[in-house]
This record gives structure tokens, sequence and C-alpha cells, in this order.
């Protein structure tokens, strides 16, 4: 029984396995079931079927089957150096461009002067060459695989030597490990291992080509996959252990294709079909500095916010309170009173003067308190008593006393405020906070507030701002004057800030004193809150600030070349136009789109400027895997998304 064209077409297509260069079965076959469909053509069925047959017996008699169950790693044993040759040409150029910023960065800031040392390293540029000049051998010459592996890589591996004084001191740091971590510092430890990044990047390169030539040669890796008309075979000469003789124009073109199929395909200078090379070329530069850059801005935010955190750095979020609210924050303290902690500090022998006294502005003394480690500091510590109609009274919730006392007033009254005396030449410092407990001269309350630093022999009347604190539990209000937040400032800028009232010279009694007061209009305080910076706010504050920077690297990036950074490291595209829909209703997409454009999987099978529409977007916007299961490329190769 005689097949119509239509069946014969299908019979041709499962017995057949034609190379994708033989353009004429391919168009016969088409010519054939164009025939069988065309109602115009007379006997169609009569021309389909003569073609058909005609192709059956020139077809080569592969099974499909066959052709399917082929071994991806066949004869890859034999061509092993030649099929990973365009992934040692792609490991080679991102060891150029790794090197470029590290050498620039050696030469300049390690460079001695009156030295020569650092011009050492330009000689990484040498041993580049030579990498790229062996590459451009293999695609000429037919060469001794394991030879030029063995060069390579013991010139790969001299790289990290060119970086002479950072060689150097990787060494010391494996060398002396137990010791180089000296005052306990993590940053001495990492730094050590910064210095064997050269030394890494050339480890990973033998570990990652060694591992790939072992897949390669066992399983098969179908983006290296080289089968080349005659395979490189060794002289017996002694004088041709290298070469051996030079490579023919078909395997050389074939190398060549190969080469730009892999690179140009599946890895960051992947291009489309119809881009020229040089933009690939300068694309994947652009991404490979820009995620250098990108690694070296997170090792420098990842040592800045490390040594903050060993440094015990705080973060201050700064907000503005009205008055009531920072009352009502102490009233939540058991027992808030006054502090003022004092000390001498312009001479760290003098001792502070003995009739140093500080009392109420009703004339009552505060409490002296000594710290038992020293004796050159001192603490007027004004004693709660929870008595509203006791006559220290005064200290309590100090000074919203009288805001507690009658519950009517939101101001501070201006009978608050307290007195400072001393005689003598010297010079005072002193701390006023209110907070539970003593403020002592190494307390939290001292340490994150400034001073006020009072100058001998004259009398100060002062007005005295409040501001609060937050340091995790621990609640404290601290009273500062515009005039003195500059330390040990001269007494010509003082005259210049209103908070001092008046003052007046008293160098001939030799007698200093301080009235400090507080403003009754004053209805909005400073809040601070100081918050430690945990590890996870900080790993979270260096991955803000990365995702920063990637973003407007990415922008850019995609402004200037029309694709993200990620986009042209992976060759990502979209499964479909239809999102995650388009994943898990895959069967059912198929079949409505082959049912309703049945012309659109000819067109994606199509090659040259023979393809359309379809093939540019399959090209460009969309992967189309979702239609056809396996598209022929040139040389046998599998098409990869860009």
């Amino acid at each position: 029984m005689v097949k119509t064209g239509a069946q014969n077409f299908k019979h041709v297509c499962q017995r057949m396995s034609y190379p994708a260069g033989h353009r004429d079965i391919e168009k016969s076959m088409r010519c054939i079931l164009s025939a069988s469909r065309s109602k115009t053509t007379p006997g169609r069925e009569v021309i389909a079927d003569k073609l058909a047959l005609s192709l059956i017996s020139r077809a080569p008699m592969v099974s499909q089957q066959d052709s399917m169950t082929k071994p991806a790693s066949e004869n890859q044993s034999d061509n092993l150096f030649e099929s990973l040759l365009p992934l040692r040409i792609l490991a080679h150029a991102t060891l150029a461009l790794i090197y470029l910023p590290m050498v620039v960065a050696y030469v300049i800031f390690e460079w001695p002067p009156g030295h020569l040392s650092a011009s050492y390293s330009l000689l990484a540029f040498v041993i580049l060459g030579i990498l790229a000049l062996m590459d451009t051998i293999v695609i000429y010459q037919k060469v001794n695989g394991i030879i030029f592996s063995i060069i390579d890589g013991m010139l790969v591996m001299g790289l990290p030597v060119c970086l002479w004084r950072i060689a150097i001191s990787g060494f010391d740091f494996l060398t002396d490990f137990n010791h180089y971590d000296r005052g306990d510092n993590a940053l001495d430890v990492e730094l050590g291992i910064l210095t064997l990044t050269p030394s890494i990047i050339s480890v990973v390169y033998f570990v990652i080509m060694t591992v790939l030539a072992i897949i390669h040669m066992t399983k098969g890796i179908p983006s290296l996959l080289f089968d080349p008309k005659n395979p490189p075979k060794l002289k017996s000469s002694c004088c041709c252990v290298l070469f051996s003789g030079r490579r023919e124009e078909g395997d050389r073109n074939e190398l060549v294709m190969h080469c730009k199929h892999y690179i140009f395909r599946h890895s960051y200078f992947r291009k489309h079909s119809f881009e020229p090379t040089l933009l690939a070329i300068v694309r994947g530069s652009a991404l490979a500095f820009a995620c250098i850059g990108l690694t070296v801005f997170s090792i420098y935010s990842g040592f800045d916010q490390q040594e903050s955190y060993n440094a015990g750095s705080r973060s201050i979020q700064e907000t503005t309170i009205p008055l009531l609210t920072a009352a009502l924050n102490q009233k939540q303290t058991h027992s808030p009173t006054l502090s003022v902690t004092s000390v001498a500090p312009l001479d760290p022998s003098a001792s502070i003067p003995g009739d140093f006294l500080v009392a109420e502005i009703n004339g009552i003394k505060l409490d002296l308190l000594t710290n038992k480690t020293g004796t050159n500091s001192q603490v007027w510590y004004c004693p709660p008593t929870l008595d509203i109609d006791s006559a220290k009274g005064i200290c309590d919730f100090y000074p919203f006393h009288s805001w507690y006392a009658d519950g009517n007033d939101t101001s501070i009254p201006l009978d608050m405020g307290f007195n400072i005396s001393w005689s003598g030449p010297t010079t005072m410092v002193i701390w006023p906070t209110v907070s539970q407990g003593i403020a002592w001269i190494n307390s939290i309350q001292v340490n994150h507030t400034a001073p006020l630093v009072l100058r001998p022999n004259k009398q100060y009347n002062i007005l005295l701002t409040i501001t609060s604190y937050q340091h995790g539990n621990l609640n404290w209000l601290s009273f500062n004057s515009g005039a003195f937040q500059m330390q040990y400032a001269s007494f010509c800028s003082l005259i210049s800030k209103t908070d001092i009232i008046d003052f007046v010279d008293t160098t001939g009694t030799g007698v200093t004193s301080a009235a400090f007061s507080f403003s009754p209009y004053q209805y909005t305080v400073v809040h601070q809150q100081f918050s430690s910076q945990s590890v996870i706010v900080l790993v979270i504050g260096i991955l803000a600030s990365i995702g920063g920077i990637y973003a407007s690297l990415d922008a850019g990036y995609a402004i200037v070349f029309g694709r993200t950074m990620i986009s042209n490291v992976m060759g990502s595209k979209p499964i479909s136009p239809f999102g995650l829909f388009g994943i898990f209703a895959h069967n059912y997409l198929q079949g409505k789109i082959s049912h309703h454009f049945p012309a659109m999987k000819g067109d994606l099978e199509l090659e040259g400027k023979e393809r359309g529409l379809p093939a540019y977007l399959d090209e460009v916007a969309i992967d189309t895997g979702y239609l056809t299961n396996h598209l022929n490329k040139q040389n046998g190769y599998q098409a990869m998304s860009n």
C-alpha cells in the first residue's frame, strides 16, 4: 500500500537524522508537506509520494532511538583539551579582569618611595599575555593537551607571587596562624584571610577546571561537546612534544565556532546572534568590574561595621518630645533624683578644692559621695525621701517636684535649681543629671552626655536646658547649657551665649560661684535613644547598603546595555508571558498555542535568514521551550536561552 505524502513525510522524519547543515534535505521535506497540504497543486499526493520515496532512499538509516541514546561524553576523552578550550578562555579573561584592578591598587598603595618592588606586580600581565597566546596557539596548532594543561596550571598558580608583599603576608598568616590574632581582635584574622585572596583565586581555578574535566570526560557537558573531523595525533619525534602539526581549516573553523558558541551563549559575555562581538566584550567586562566593585564595597562595609561593633558603638535616634512626656518617663523610674558629678580635668595631679560645694537653690547642701576607686571625682547627691513635706522633699522627681506635688503646673518652677561654689584657680567640670541611683564618673549617664566647664574667678548665673536620654532600660535627664557645649572653651566664647544671664569677674576675691536655674518656657525636650549594635542589625545594615549599591549599578547597567546584570549572568528569560500560570499550565498552553498558531513551531525550527518574528522573540524575549522540546542548531548544539 502506497503511503500519502503526509504519511511519507512523517516516515522520513522517523527514519533519518540529518545534520543541521543539510539544507537541501530539510527544504525538500518541507516541500513535501507543503505540496501534500496545497489544494491548488494538481496531483499533490502523487508528487509528495515520489519526493518522499526519493528522500527515503537517500536518507541515512539512523533510527531515532539511536540518535537520542547517543552518549554525550563520546570521544571527549580523546578531545578533552579542545572541548574545554572555551572554558579556559573564559577563565583566563576573568582572571585578567580580576587582576587588572588588583595590580593597579597594589601599585598605588604598596609602592615604597625609591623602590621598584611594586613593579614586579606587572609580571601578572605578562603571565596573562602568555595564557592568551597559548589559547591562540591551540586554535591553530595541534598540541599536547597534558603538557599545555600543566603549563597553564603553573602559570595561574604563579599569579599570586606577582603581588609579592600580599603573598608574603598570606604566607606569614598561614605559618603563624595561632599568633596572628593579636589582641584577640577578629579583624586581624579576617585581614589575614584577605591576603590569601589571590592564592584562593588560583586554587579555585585549578579545582574548577579539574572537576569540570572529570565531569565532561565521564558524563559529558552538552555545551562543551566538540568532535573534530581530524583529531590531533602527536608524532613520535621528540622535537614535537608540544605540537603535532597545523590544524586543518575545517577543524580550526569548528573549534572557533565551538569557542564562540560557549562564550557567547553560556557565559557573562553572552549576546544575541545579531549583536556585535565588541558589544558582548564591553558588556561582560562592565559586568565583571561592577561585581568586583560590589565585592570590595561589601568587604569594606563588613570591616567598618565590625570595627564599630568591637569599639562598642551605639546608634542614636533623636526625637523631640513634650516636657510633660519627659516628666512621665521619669515618673516610671523608681525615685529619680539629682546627681552633680564633678572633676578637676586640666591638671590630673590636682585635686578638687576642699571647699567645693553643691547646694540646692534654697541653700540645703547636697550629700557628698566619693568614688572608692579614686579621689579625683565627687558626686553631690540629692537623696530622695518620697516625703513632699520634708525639708529635702524637693529632691524627689527632680526638677518636676512641684508638678508631682499639686498636679496642676506643667512647667518647671523658678525655685528649682542649684548652686556651686569653690575658691582657688582650679577649673571644674560638672555633669548635672537626674536618674535612678548615683551617677558615678564611669556611669552611663556621665559617659553619654557632655559636661559643663566652669573656669575660676567668675560669678555665673546660668540657665539650663533639659535633654532626655534612654539607654536600654535606663532613662535619665541631663542639664546642659549652650555656653558650655565646647569643652574647655575660652571665656570670650562664653559671653556670646544667651544661656549666661550675667557674670561678674571675681579675680580679687578668688571665689568662683555659679547659680543654675531652669527656663520656665521650655515646653519641648530633645530625646536621644541609644541602642546597641547587635550582630543581626549590623548584618541587615550591611545587606541594605550592598542592596542599594547593587540596585544603582543594576539600573545603570540596564539603561546602558538594555538588560540587567543577573540576566546577563544567568541568561534567564521568562518561560512564557503568563508567569507562574505558564509553568503549571504547560501542557494546556502547548496544545492551545500549537492549535491557534500552527506555523510558529515551524518558524522556530528554521535557520539563518528564513526565521521570522517568533524566532526573534525566542532569541531576545521569551523562552519558547514550552512549544518545542528540541531545536536543532548549527554544529549540533542545543540552543540555550540568552
